[in-house]
């Protein structure tokens, strides 16, 4: 079962290429770099223990999957332009929207499909017990979140009051607790 959680996951890069490439791309104003990318490949694969040449070849494979991806963002203005238009037209144009709704559940569908491809590509490069490491990391980044998980914060990561390196000279014990019963006055 860790195996197959850790396909899921592999190396966290499908979230980024997802991120990168989906129209209106889940808040993302550009795209990430491939060197941001590749950055975390990086930090995954050494969590892992990953060898040069493994580390070499699902590089590759992320490098290859960024560039077949492209940058969508010249579609992804001209689809706010089209819903856009849709929205200020006198009449509603269910069938307008419902074709547009198709198109871009068949793209997703279709960069899906290569994301999906490139994880389990990389994730042939890694051994069964790497694939199992990389799987547990993820199961703690989904339970404490990205920074809780770093930095022994709570659940839900970044929120909140820092704890343990950040504690002390000038870290997060010296700042006053500005939590809800304790917001200043600013009258």
């Amino acid at each position: 079962m860790a195996g197959a959680v850790a396909v899921g996951m592999a190396l966290g890069a499908g979230g980024f290429a997802i991120a990168a490439t989906v129209p209106g791309n889940a808040g993302w104003h550009h795209r990430p770099s491939l060197e941001h990318i590749q950055r975390f490949v990086v930090v995954a694969l050494d969590s892992v223990g990953a060898t040069t040449a493994q580390e070499g070849k699902i590089h590759d494979i992320v490098a290859a999957t960024f560039a077949d991806m492209g940058d969508h963002a010249k579609d992804r203005d001209a689809l706010r332009g089209r819903v856009l238009g849709l929205l200020r037209a006198p009449t509603i144009d269910r069938a307008a929207a419902e074709a547009m709704r198709v198109e871009q559940i068949t793209a997703l569908d279709t960069r899906s499909k290569k994301i999906v491809g490139a994880v389990l590509d990389a994730a042939e490069q890694l051994t069964p017990e790497q694939r199992a490491k990389l799987a547990d990391r993820a199961e703690q980044i989904a339970q404490h979140g990205p920074m809780g998980a770093l930095w022994g914060g709570r659940p839900g990561g970044m929120g909140g009051r820092w704890h343990g390196p950040m504690d002390g000279e000038h870290g997060a014990a010296d700042i006053p607790d500005l939590g809800p019963d304790n917001v200043p006055d600013r009258g």
